[in-house]
């Protein structure tokens, strides 16, 4: 049975020319909606997993409260192989991205504040899932939103990563066997917290976290260009990584 009929969504989710920026993301969700696969009323599966999984596609599809408000498209066929298994919903997911994290509260600006989670503000700054194109803009530090903190600001370069709810501890061991093909040391199963609903998280190694100025002081010296690349290559090898996984899921899985 399709999730899309239990949350009561059409199947048509064709973008028409000239829809507005929202509808359109909102139909990226309602794209990797209408791929996914619940148990039907003959499956042997608890039904617990079965209501688990069309509230957490309702939550994190139809009603996404993330800041972007949508999957990353990168993402979806990785998520549509997932979710149109009965025995498997995604909960989260990123498919890589680059972006600069200010640390440190107003007034702070020429103290040292060592990164934490207590001591970041606001969200994260200038996100590119699509890595950098143009470096020279990209860490101009006087244009919005970096010059509001320019104080405390850290590149990072965070990797793909999906957390998985399985309807069985035997389906999550089966899932991170698939997964540890591509990624050795990023599968693991989270301890269940119910024994119908075991958590696999899968993450990849590429990343990047490194100062960009400390103390309102530029302290990277060196070549926005060669940054740039580095940057750009770190993603091109995660999004080859995620090539592979799907190409493991679909074989394997």
């Amino acid at each position: 049975m399709s999730a899309q009929s239990q949350l009561g969504i059409a199947t048509d989710i064709a973008v028409p020319p000239g829809m507005d920026q929202s509808l359109a993301q909102n139909g990226i969700n309602m794209r990797v909606l209408n791929a996914a696969r619940l148990p039907t009323h003959n499956s042997t599966m608890n039904p617990l997993f079965a209501k688990h999984k069309v509230q957490v596609l309702d939550r994190t599809l139809r009603r996404d409260k993330s800041p972007k408000g949508f999957v990353d498209v990168r993402a979806i066929n990785i998520l549509d192989e997932l979710n149109r298994r009965e025995e498997f919903v995604t909960t989260s997911s990123c498919s890589g991205r680059v972006f600069f994290m200010a640390y440190g509260e107003a007034g702070q600006e020429q103290e040292l504040v060592v990164p934490d989670i207590k001591s970041k503000t606001g969200r994260w700054r200038r996100v590119s899932h699509d890595g950098i194109s143009d470096p020279d803009n990209y860490f101009n530090l006087d244009t919005e939103p970096l010059c509001e903190a320019r104080g405390n600001l850290w590149l990072k370069v965070q990797p793909f990563s999906v957390d998985v709810a399985c309807a069985s501890m035997v389906d999550a061991h089966r899932l991170v066997a698939v997964a540890r093909q591509v990624y050795q040391r990023g599968a693991s199963i989270i301890v269940p917290e119910r024994e119908w609903r075991t958590v696999v998280s899968v993450e990849g190694p590429e990343r990047l976290e490194m100062p960009f100025t400390l103390c309102g002081q530029q302290v990277y010296s060196g070549s926005l260009h060669a940054l740039a690349s580095l940057v750009n290559a770190k993603l091109a090898k995660n999004w080859a990584r995620m090539d592979r996984l799907l190409e493991a899921m679909r074989r394997s899985l």
